[in-house]
């Protein structure tokens, strides 16, 4: 993913939550490729068009930006 289309997005939040209300997004090139439901979705959107380093982010029909929670697990591996 390329910083700009990032930007691109943040920047244009409020516009594209009314084009694409609660849709999972594809950015690439500051353009929207798809606007799908589901993230799975929007994964097998981008592995059956071959599409490499894209944005895939929610974009939330209020514009409003969306929290992260990430989870991490580590496994120690024995070599």
């Amino acid at each position: 993913m390329k910083i700009e289309d990032y930007n691109y997005f943040d920047q244009n939040r409020k516009l594209l939550a009314r084009q694409y209300p609660d849709k999972w997004l594809l950015i690439k090139d500051q353009k929207v490729l798809f606007a799908v439901d589901t993230l799975k979705e929007a994964h097998v959107v981008r592995r059956e068009n071959n599409i490499d380093d894209c944005l895939i982010d929610f974009c939330h029909k209020d514009g409003k930006e969306r929290a992260y929670r990430i989870r991490q697990s580590f496994r120690r591996v024995i070599l």
